[in-house]
């Protein structure tokens, strides 16, 4: 429900329009924008949406060139946790505020972010938001979404190789950068190569898999394909696939991926 909600208003802000009388103390400062926020509302048209409980608990957090968010959903014991997303770049010009495609006006008056949009068919949509203490972000950091030994493969891998049939596969020093990110139900792979003579990853898709038994995993994405098995060992990744080929012969592919910390990962997609 979130992800249909949410991800609406962020796909719908192609076109914005700023439009309403502000009270005296708003304020489009970019510098007023720096600071941790949580979703208070989302309207649409005038009419506010309703949003679950975990879902409303959504924080935005800005530093003056990157968006953080910390995306609230129900772990499997009914509690409310988080997982954060890729940092994202951002720019501001006067009340302006431009994440890649994405264009919003904001406002802020006290401790109130209000972001609106306006989509190509004049559909009007307002997020509202309430600055977080410092105390109230630790105390929310406390949430975040931990491996447990029903999931092993939660965190960072960085690959370290790659084998087909036994022949080692050669990983140039771009390839070496290439990453695995495992959250409670979705997976992002970062894989980086070279576009014109720079090293970067493409489009990071997060996709659904579930957890089958102790060794193996499924991609949920209605293609078929074989399942990869998987086994750690002091904080070392291995992903094993058996794939028939067309010719009725199997291919074997092992790749073996290190554990990395989350700062080692930002730290490598910058």
């Amino acid at each position: 429900m979130r992800k249909i909600l949410l991800g609406a208003f962020i796909a719908l802000a192609t076109m914005v329009s700023s439009c309403g009388s502000k009270d005296d103390d708003s304020t489009n400062d970019p510098q007023a924008l720096i600071g941790a926020w949580q979703l208070e509302s989302i309207s649409v048209n005038g009419k506010e949406i309703p949003l679950p409980a975990c879902d409303a608990k959504e924080v935005r957090i800005y530093n003056g060139t990157q968006q953080q968010t910390y995306d609230f959903d129900t772990d499997n014991t009914g509690n409310c946790t988080f997982e954060k997303n890729t940092p994202t770049n951002y720019t501001v010009s006067g009340n302006t505020l431009k994440k890649g495609e994405d264009i919003y006006t904001f406002s802020i008056s006290g401790n109130k972010l209000t972001l609106k949009y306006r989509d190509k068919n004049n559909n009007e949509g307002v997020a509202v938001f309430r600055k977080l203490t410092q105390s109230e972000l630790e105390e929310i950091n406390k949430m975040e979404y931990k491996p447990s030994q029903n999931n092993p493969l939660v965190g960072y891998w960085q690959i370290v190789s790659k084998t087909v049939n036994g022949v080692a596969t050669t990983l140039d020093e771009c390839t070496q950068r290439s990453m695995l990110v495992f959250g409670r139900d979705k997976l992002r792979e970062y894989n980086f190569t070279y576009n014109n003579q720079q090293c970067s990853y493409g489009n990071v898709e997060a996709k659904a898999y579930t957890l089958l038994g102790n060794n193996s995993f499924m991609i949920n994405d209605g293609k078929e394909r074989a399942l990869p098995t998987f086994e750690i060992t002091n904080d070392q990744l291995t992903i094993t696939t058996n794939t028939l080929l067309d010719n009725w012969q199997n291919r074997k592919t092992v790749e073996v991926y290190k554990r990395i910390t989350e700062a080692a990962f930002q730290a490598n997609i910058k």
